[in-house]
């Protein structure tokens, strides 16, 4: 599979603007080589110029994608820290909510005779309760499992960005050494 249809079937839908454009940049490259100064018509000098100027382009092509996708990636990358603080942050007021439950329950059972007596939760109480912590647990380790391919997509962005410019680069290169 040619890396541009890669792209097109891995990248995330949602975020397909933000990613490099391969295409565009290739058929660049491919419009320079058919572009080029017939050697028979002009001095080398002017071929020079133009690969010259032509990369000058291609440079700065370059470099606006570069910094489109690392201001993506870094405010990507900001708001999967700031979940993760968020998150942090519930589970240990969750942690901290479920021991002092537990310590009580625990001083309940300790305590004897007739307190224990008054103290005792109606059933459909503790089963209400208990209901509660298994929903909140849950909806914990559904929000850390979101997270978690939040990540994965953001990693997966990253690698064929990375990929992209690489082959590009790579493509570049070539055509600038048959030119020259």
């Amino acid at each position: 599979m040619k890396f541009g249809e890669h792209l097109a079937a891995h990248t995330t839908p949602e975020w397909r603007k933000q990613d490099i454009q391969y295409e565009t940049m290739k058929e660049a490259l491919y419009e320079c080589v058919e572009g080029v100064p017939s050697a028979e018509e002009v001095d080398p000098e002017t071929i020079e110029r133009y690969y010259a100027k032509f990369d000058e382009k291609f440079l700065q092509k370059c470099d606006k994608e570069l910094k489109k996708i690392n201001t993506f990636f870094a405010e990507k990358l900001a708001e999967a820290v700031r979940k993760y603080e968020s998150l942090k942050a519930e589970l240990e007021a969750f942690k901290r909510i479920h021991m002092a439950s537990q310590e009580t329950n625990l001083r309940r059972r300790k305590q004897g005779g007739q307190l224990q007596g008054l103290l005792k939760l109606p059933a459909h109480v503790v089963q209400d309760k208990s209901a509660k912590t298994t929903r909140k647990i849950h909806d914990l380790k559904l929000a850390y499992s979101e997270f978690y391919l939040s990540l994965i997509l953001l990693q997966n962005y990253q690698t064929l960005n990375f990929t992209g410019f690489r082959k590009i680069l790579k493509k570049h290169d070539k055509v600038s050494r048959v030119l020259f």
